[in-house]
Parts: C-alpha cells; sequence; structure tokens
C-alpha cells in the first residue's frame, strides 16, 4: 500500500503513537496549538522548543512535557510534507483512512491542518533553512558558562626549586570564565571543547558579539527583496 503522506514505508511506529496523542486532545487543546504555531517565528524555537515553553504548553495541553515536543513534531513533519509533495486535505485524509483511522478521526485532524494551512508554508521553509544552517561546520548545541576564582601566588608551584615562602604567599585573585562548548555535525556526531577566558577577554568578545550584532542588522537592511 503506498501512501501519499508517508511514502511506500509508511507510518513509523513514533508516528502512530503520537498521531494518538494528538487525536486525544480536546478542541481547546487544538487551538493552543493552532495559535503555537502562528506565533513561533524563530526557526530555532520551532525545531527545538526551550524547555520552559514545553513545560508551560503541557499544563495547557494535560500531557507530559517530552509528549508536547513529540507531537509539535508530528505537525511540523505533516506540515512539511503536505508542502513538498504538493498534497491536499482530501489526500491526506484518505491516508489516515487507509492506516485505519476512522473518519471522524481523519476528518477532525485535516480540519485541524486547514487551520494551520498559512502557517504551513513558513514551517516547510523553516525546515529548509535549518538544513543549510546545520550543513557545513559543527552547529553549536549548548554553551555552559562558569566563573572561576583563581588565586595568585607569589610562586609558581611548578617552578624548579620554589621558595617556600614566596610558594604560600597568596598576592591576589583573577576571574576566569569557563566556557564550554557543545556542538553537533549534520551527521549527529558531536562534540566539546573548553575553553578560559580572563575578565579583559571576555568583556572583548562580549563587545564583538555587540558589534556583530549591529553588522548583522546593517547586513539585513542591505540585503535584496526575494521575487
Amino acid at each position: 500500500m503506498h501512501l501519499k503522506l508517508f511514502g511506500a514505508g509508511g507510518p513509523t511506529e513514533a508516528f502512530k503513537r503520537d498521531f494518538g496523542i494528538l487525536a486525544g486532545m480536546d478542541s481547546q487543546e487544538l487551538d493552543a496549538l493552532v495559535a503555537w504555531f502562528e506565533g513561533v517565528s524563530n526557526t530555532v524555537d520551532l525545531f527545538a522548543p526551550p524547555d520552559s515553553e514545553l513545560v508551560s504548553l503541557s499544563a495547557r495541553f494535560r500531557l507530559e512535557p517530552e509528549e508536547v515536543g513529540r507531537v509539535i513534531e508530528l505537525v511540523r513533519f505533516v506540515l512539511h510534507n503536505w508542502k513538498e509533495l504538493d498534497l491536499s486535505l482530501e489526500e491526506i485524509e484518505a491516508d489516515l483512512s487507509s492506516l485505519g483511522y476512522s473518519e471522524s478521526a481523519s476528518a477532525r485532524f485535516t480540519q485541524f491542518l486547514g487551520r494551520l494551512q498559512g502557517t504551513r508554508d513558513r514551517v516547510y521553509l523553516a525546515g529548509l533553512r535549518r538544513v543549510y544552517e546545520a550543513s557545513g561546520l559543527p552547529t553549536i548545541d549548548d554553551v555552559s558558562l562558569l566563573w572561576d576564582i583563581r588565586p595568585v601566588f607569589s610562586e609558581f608551584s611548578y617552578s624548579f626549586e620554589p621558595k617556600r615562602e614566596a610558594l604560600v604567599q597568596l598576592l591576589d585573585y583573577t576571574y576566569l570564565l569557563i566556557m564550554e562548548v557543545q556542538a553537533s555535525r549534520l551527521d549527529g556526531k558531536s562534540e566539546t571543547m573548553s575553553y578560559q577566558l580572563s575578565e579583559e577577554e571576555f568583556l572583548r568578545l562580549l563587545a564583538a558579539l555587540e558589534r556583530a550584532s549591529e553588522q548583522l542588522q546593517a547586513l539585513k537592511a542591505l540585503r535584496p527583496p526575494l521575487n
């Protein structure tokens, strides 16, 4: 059986599981889900909603945060294939009916999708942008920042024949930012790198990021419009 929405392989077990969750949501919960998709403008938040957002939605949907994330992923998948394969809502409904879902459940889902038709193209474009942004160099997934207070002694412990008095003579403290960067590549492999920055280097980096933000705004203002 060839299903237009899923192809010859058919739906995954994860899709079946998460569709059951979505099918159990009441009209108010579906309204909130539609409003969430319509309100998200950030590609990062669309594909990796922050934990705080999932917790907030879980209270409204009476679901666990992880379940909310899976439902969002399911809707993104359907919106993407709906656009990419140029399907009609009738074809999607026929696919669901072929899988054994009731007519009422299939129709209710496509009615829900119909409300997201204006959002579909934006979600599809966001998916394409995400692929382009993830291609090439590793992409930063998380950054951990921790300040370290480091003592400054008069003598280094690894010095050759250090003077005992100088070895334990505390002169000052210096502050270092410990920065751990976790990144992943498009093939799924991950890597972690750690760095330290003095207070001066941290302030220099912070100022550079602010200037880079100004350059980004200038670049976006000069970007030629797309037809």
